[in-house]
């Protein structure tokens, strides 16, 4: 079978397509850039010149030179050595008996009416739920994890967005992994056990919020509901762990501290729906 090879002319084309579609940010074009124009060969200063001239074309939010030399330096790993691809424990007990009773119990409606009032957008919710500095990676691919302050993503248009790391980073140029994790204080519920049935999720998620305070319910725009609870490093957190998976927890977004899970009032990009919040607690 004979393999297409792509030129960088239509890389470049294809990425300048995606930013027309809303896909991605005039900011993160510059940033995407220089990665492309590595791989096929050509010399950092060549990038650098290129990457400056993109950015002055940008009237909205200029990418600095830190943030173009670190892309242009980037190592997908983190910090230039080569990080194991984080795996979650499989080894999990399933209590039946238990997500009978709950998903029996389960009923989305209710779990709407007793929201607080929702925010409107991602950065209402971004700032709730993080301080003004702490690194955050969000990004609108699995396979790209940009880091910036949270005020600093507070300015972006997080519209088109689809995933944000559940642990706060450390280091901004160490990359998305569990030894560059800071601190995770949001703790994260999916399961992939009932595609679409939204009152059994629901009740699971109710179930769980006997142990943490829920804090955010997120529709991911296909089939599941990503549920945020509020903890710190307890007994009760270790208990919410254990019932979780015992739930049908998904284990990557249980035991993998760096996994991304779906951003508030994102979009995903698979189904072009929007990942509504449909729960919201204030304080």
């Amino acid at each position: 079978m004979k393999v297409k090879v792509v030129t960088l002319e239509e890389r470049l084309l294809a990425l300048q397509k995606r930013v027309e579609r809303g896909e991605t940010t005039l900011h993160d074009q510059v940033l995407q850039i220089p990665q492309i124009l590595k791989e096929y060969g050509v010399p950092k200063e060549v990038i650098w010149e290129h990457s400056q001239a993109a950015r002055d074309k940008v009237t909205r939010r200029h990418a600095s030179n830190k943030e173009i030399m670190d892309a242009i330096n980037w190592n997908p790993q983190g910090n230039g050595e080569k990080m194991p691809y984080q795996k979650a424990n499989p080894k999990v007990v399933r209590n039946q008996q238990a997500i009978d009773i709950w998903t029996a119990q389960g009923n989305l409606e209710s779990l709407r009416a007793s929201s607080d009032k929702i925010p409107e957008s991602p950065q209402s919710i971004l700032r709730d739920l993080y301080a003004y500095d702490e690194l955050l990676a969000i990004s609108d691919a699995l396979d790209r994890s940009p880091i910036r302050t949270c005020g600093e993503w507070c300015e972006e248009d997080l519209s088109k967005f689809s995933y944000i790391c559940q642990s706060t980073l450390k280091d901004p140029k160490g990359g998305r992994n569990n030894a560059n994790c800071q601190l995770q204080r949001w703790y994260v519920f999916e399961t992939d056990d009932f595609p679409r049935l939204w009152n059994e999720q629901a009740g699971l998620i109710v179930r769980l919020s006997q142990e943490l305070p829920l804090k955010c319910v997120v529709h991911s725009g296909n089939k599941s509901l990503h549920a945020y609870f509020k903890g710190d490093e307890s007994h009760k957190v270790k208990k919410w762990f254990e019932i979780a998976k015992t739930l049908g927890g998904d284990p990557q977004v249980l035991d993998v501290r760096c996994q991304f899970v779906r951003l508030p009032w994102g979009y995903n990009t698979k189904t072009n729906s929007k990942q509504e919040v449909i729960f919201y607690r204030h304080g």
